[in-house]
């Protein structure tokens, strides 16, 4: 079993219904966010999070988002959606650092999802 595979079964443990299945090495996840999160496993050394938007742009992307915090949530445009997304070396994550990561993402994209228009993360 790989790292990936490894900490998506740590990940199932904690709440099996959150967790879809692994496709083209792509996880989505369904926790107590109201949209679903993806994770992908990029290399085989990097998790990689992410939410595309179905809509126009949520808000104004946040200025230096990087050194603000570790991971930092990026905002931008890929292939013309908008996508919030993060990333980690996948040998620096346990399932507990997972669950944590999932968590404090699933609640930056419920706040760009509530605040549409607003500048920064709030």
């Amino acid at each position: 079993m790989s790292a990936f595979e490894n900490l998506i079964a740590g990940l199932r443990r904690h709440d099996e219904s959150a967790i879809g299945p692994v496709e083209a090495g792509i996880v989505t996840v369904h926790g107590k966010a109201q949209a679903p999160l993806y994770l992908a496993n990029h290399e085989d050394r990097w998790l990689v999070l992410y939410h595309e938007f179905d809509a126009g742009p949520p808000c104004e992307p946040p200025d230096n988002v990087f050194g603000r915090h570790w991971p930092a949530h990026v905002l931008g445009r890929v292939d013309g959606l908008w996508v919030l997304w993060s990333q980690q070396p996948l040998a620096a994550v346990d399932a507990d650092g997972l669950a944590s990561w999932l968590g404090e993402f699933a609640a930056s994209v419920e706040h760009l999802r509530a605040a549409p228009g607003a500048a920064g993360w709030g």
